[in-house]
């Protein structure tokens, strides 16, 4: 098989992010931030994904006051990925006391349906990293669990259930 060099296409996304960037807009700007961050997170950039989307988070606060929860759980991501557990929990945290509010608020959002998911993958992974396997198995039984109940709603279902019965049994298998 030839092999494929990502990273020409990343190259070719960042070009367009950067021609999108140029054209002003400044609502898009946030979601260009994202993007950029995703790139680097991708390429395994740390450094400049955690710029992008810590400037993306500093807008999004500018234009609505609050903090923007799913842009912490990128920034948790990022950390996750980079090993420093302990920066990427309290991000994760966080957000999840915030999807775990506003679903008691506005039950059929699917915004916060999946940020209360991601949350408790997150912040199992994390605990599961850091050796606290208990935290862990909580926590994805919990992300299981509300799969589940979220089922009807969720387009990804079968593989968001198959993710969490692996996440499960990795933590069984330590």
């Amino acid at each position: 098989f030839p092999s494929h060099d990502t990273t020409g296409s990343y190259d070719l996304a960042k070009s367009l992010l950067e021609d999108w960037s140029n054209q002003g807009n400044e609502e898009d700007q946030i979601s260009i931030l994202i993007e950029e961050g995703n790139i680097s997170l991708a390429l395994k950039n740390y450094a400049d994904a955690l710029k992008y989307y810590r400037n993306a988070e500093r807008l999004s606060r500018q234009q609505s006051g609050e903090p923007d929860y799913q842009i912490l759980l990128k920034i948790g991501e990022t950390y996750l990925e980079s090993g420093n557990l302990k920066t990427a929990l309290p991000n994760f945290t966080t957000a999840f006391r915030f999807f775990n509010k506003a679903l008691v608020e506005d039950s059929t959002s699917i915004t916060h349906k999946l940020g209360l998911l991601s949350s408790h993958k997150f912040i199992g992974e994390t605990y599961a990293l850091s050796g606290n396997l208990t935290q862990a198995l909580s926590h994805f039984e919990e992300y299981n669990r509300l799969i589940n109940k979220f089922s009807d709603s969720i387009s990804d279902f079968k593989v968001m259930l198959a993710s969490s019965h692996e996440k499960i049994g990795s933590v069984y298998l330590r």
